[in-house]
């Protein structure tokens, strides 16, 4: 008589291959619950999960280079007749490939039934040859001498694409990091962008804490646009055309600039020079900071980002935070303003552009906001995000009315 193998005989795994093959298919498999929970729940910036969803989020390409990894895993697994790992890999690939398309399918969806072309091949793959270009730029220019020596740098892209001989429009492009960290040049493929797009981009540096820099930094800003404009001829670009464009911190103090620039609360840190601005361009900066102080999914970090740059929490300071904050400026004369966040974004709530959305239509501000399904904060980091190919159409189309 042939004894057949039971069931449990042919799952249990039996030497060191198909142990390890089903011990790591486990951990995966007990891991992938979580990420998919934290890619549609976004959570704390300083929980490892929620910092993997933001990874995969902001470059899809990990992800599908993981879910390709586990499918090899477990058709060697199959292979090796190693049945329980094969199960688990199964099981894994079904949660990374929600994850992986719950941060695709809102984008897509949404730009779908507005008739914008998105690539997927660009949002999983290879997304353009913005940065294989040359880069044209003029780095390390002196926009400000402090008193005390200390000098204020910023980095020209001129545009690629000239105006037949007409002076180009300028954008000044304002770095994020919390406004305690980061520098100018972060992201290049926007400034390559914009210069094939035929907008010269001047890529400025700021001051940042310690001290706490909460009048400093927007006043380095005004600086550096009123170098612009009186530098105007020296890079052919038109004084009147000048708009502004920052990320996180950076699109915080992009508004704070321009809806303050007439206030004489926030001078200029060098000159007087007051310079009407075109229009704004923001993604996810806060509007509010009081608000952001109370209210963020990450407010461990909030709170000590905002004490170092402001100097302790709104209690302590009101006015400090509401001088900062650009929905205290906003009136009929406000720049026309594009304002885009991820639903996802675990740092800056959509509030903070609901907010802005509010006292724009109240003002009769011209004003653009655009909340991306599945995209968490500084999704425009890699140039074929979709939530970034959707950002790239919309801000196209309003630059060529507003710039």
């Amino acid at each position: 008589m042939i004894n057949k193998p039971n069931f449990r005989s042919t799952l249990r795994p039996k030497g060191k291959l198909q142990w390890t093959l089903t011990i790591v298919a486990f951990i995966l498999c007990l891991i992938s619950p979580f990420l998919l929970y934290y890619t549609v729940y976004p959570h704390s910036a300083y929980h490892v999960f929620s910092i993997l969803a933001m990874v995969f989020s902001i470059d899809p390409r990990i992800m599908l280079i993981t879910v390709a990894i586990i499918i090899l895993f477990g058709v060697f697994a199959f292979w090796k007749k190693t049945f329980l790992a094969a199960i688990a890999y199964m099981i894994t690939l079904c949660l990374f490939s929600s994850a992986m398309f719950y941060q695709f399918y809102g984008v897509y969806s949404m730009a779908k039934d507005e008739n914008i072309s998105l690539s997927i091949i660009q949002n999983f793959g290879r997304s353009s040859t913005y940065t294989d270009l040359p880069n044209h730029s003029m780095n390390d220019i002196v926009y400000a001498t402090l008193k005390d020596g200390t000098k204020l740098l910023l980095n020209v892209w001129p545009a690629q694409n000239a105006n037949a001989g007409k002076p180009d429009p300028a954008i000044v492009r304002i770095h994020g990091g919390g406004w305690i960290e980061g520098g100018r040049g972060e992201s290049p493929h926007w400034n390559q962008w914009l210069n094939e797009n035929g907008y010269t981009v001047f890529d400025v540096e700021y001051r940042m804490p310690p001290p706490e820099r909460w009048k400093v930094e927007v006043g380095d800003v005004k600086a550096a646009i009123g170098w612009v404009a009186e530098n105007a001829s020296t890079y052919n670009i038109d004084p009147e055309r000048i708009s502004l464009m920052g990320q996180s911190a950076g699109g915080n103090l992009a508004m704070l600039a321009a809806y303050s620039m007439n206030s004489g609360s926030l001078p200029p840190s060098v000159g007087d020079t007051v310079v009407p601005i075109k229009s704004v361009i923001n993604f996810y900066g806060p509007s509010d900071l009081t608000r952001l102080f109370d209210y963020s999914l990450s407010l461990d970090y909030v709170h000590n980002i905002l004490s170092q740059y402001i100097g302790g929490s709104p209690s302590d300071f009101p006015e400090r935070y509401q001088a900062v904050s650009p929905i205290q400026y906003v009136n009929s004369t406000t720049p026309p303003t594009i304002t885009f966040l991820g639903l996802n974004d675990h740092i800056i709530s959509a509030e903070q552009a609901e907010v802005l959305d509010q006292a724009m239509t109240s003002a009769g501000a011209y004003h653009e906001m655009y909340l991306l399904p599945g995209a968490d904060h500084a999704f425009d980091t890699y140039l074929g995000n979709i939530a970034t190919q959707y950002a790239r159409a919309k801000l196209e189309a309003f630059l060529k009315e507003h710039s």
